[in-house]
């Protein structure tokens, strides 16, 4: 008998999990409340705001005599690897630089600013990150940009999201 209850379980389980991702808010409250162990996750796989672009962050070097640089782009994400999945030390540091280029957009973005663009953490982070590079001995100052792109949509244009000041070396 118990054999034939627990796939039963499971199945109920699962058909709870996989309705509660899609039924309105205060239904899900309700099945939530319900669920004293915890035993319904919440996914965000079928999230209703899902990220729709793509960030690059940029920075180019001007240079003693006047000239700036070709921008060169600081990769934000890698191709992915079955060896990724069990040892990828990189990758927080990566996800560091994705995050403050994001929050940086978002503040960039924001109609009414808290703080100063250059006195923002994200900001400070970039730049640190950019001007650790060290650039040639004939750089005297670093600049860096964040542009947007949506992937396979090829009939919105990419962007330039944002473009900071000279920074001296």
């Amino acid at each position: 008998m118990l054999i034939r209850l627990i796939p039963r379980l499971l199945l109920g389980w699962f058909v709870v999990s996989f309705a509660c991702q899609f039924l309105p808010m205060r239904i899900q409250a309700l099945l939530r409340a319900l669920d004293v162990f915890g035993l319904i996750p919440r996914w965000m796989f079928f999230s209703p705001a899902f990220s729709s672009s793509d960030y690059h962050l940029l920075y180019r070097e001007a240079l003693c005599d006047g000239t700036l640089t070709q921008w060169r782009e600081i990769p934000l994400a890698e191709r992915r690897s079955l060896l990724g999945a069990v040892w990828n030390p990189e990758r927080r540091h990566r996800k560091a630089v994705a995050t403050a280029v994001a929050r940086l957009v978002q503040q960039a973005q924001a109609p009414a600013r808290r703080v100063p663009l250059p006195q923002a953490h994200g900001y400070a982070a970039i730049l640190a990150l950019i001007t650790s590079r060290g650039g040639t001995p004939l750089t005297r100052a670093f600049q860096f940009a964040i542009a947007e792109s949506h992937g396979y949509e090829t009939r919105t244009p990419s962007r330039m999201v944002l473009v900071s000041e000279l920074h001296p070396r």
